[in-house]
């Protein structure tokens, strides 16, 4: 039996599976509806602990996503 690992968003009480390919999809989800995400929002709001991994694989997979640097609080 295998065991189905889930993270339970704060935010919004969902759970959701953490595979790589899933946090990928949740970004893609994010940037149909806002184009802008802040690795802040991306851990926080998405459960994604390291949003620039997930951003470097999708542009592997011919994702054009642009960079921005701004300041924000932690």
């Amino acid at each position: 039996m295998k065991a189905r690992i889930a993270l339970k968003n704060a935010k919004n009480n969902c759970l959701y599976n953490n595979s790589t390919a899933s946090q990928q999809r949740r970004i893609l989800k994010h940037f149909k509806k806002m184009p802008r995400l802040s690795t802040m929002e991306a851990r926080i709001a998405l459960g994604i602990l390291h949003p620039s991994g997930r951003i470097m694989e999708l542009r592997r997979k011919g994702y054009i996503i642009h960079t921005n640097w701004i300041r924000e609080p932690d």
